[in-house]
């Protein structure tokens, strides 16, 4: 019988698996880790990470340290992976983890009566 995992469950299992996978890594039991590989990535797939195609995101897929990028989102693949295009026109495909949302900043308030 399979269970239906909400997308908050899919994320935490997912991160706990992560964490696993980077103990044993550092404990280099190479094994042991990659007989979590599969279990990550059938996670992966059906998390839904709330992104649309033509959607505005950031990105750090060509610079590695900062988010401060912007990209349009062209196709959205079967595996979890994003076509995105930058203001450049370069295109790339990323993992749903290297593209956030937008945060919209609010106006400064006007200031409507002259004291």
């Amino acid at each position: 019988m399979t269970t239906i995992l909400s997308n908050e469950e899919v994320y935490i299992e997912m991160m706990d698996i992560s964490r696993k996978m980077n103990e044993l890594y550092k404990e280099n039991k190479l094994s042991e880790r990659n007989e979590l590989v599969p279990r990550w990535r059938e996670l992966y797939r059906i998390y839904d990470f709330g992104f649309s195609i033509k959607e505005k995101v950031q990105t750090i897929a060509w610079r590695r340290t900062t988010w401060n990028e912007e990209a349009i989102i062209i196709e959205h693949t079967k595996d979890n992976y994003f076509l995105i295009r930058n203001e450049k026109g370069w295109v790339v495909y990323v993992p749903g983890f290297q593209i956030r949302k937008i945060k919209e900043q609010e106006p400064e308030p006007m200031q409507l009566t002259l004291f």
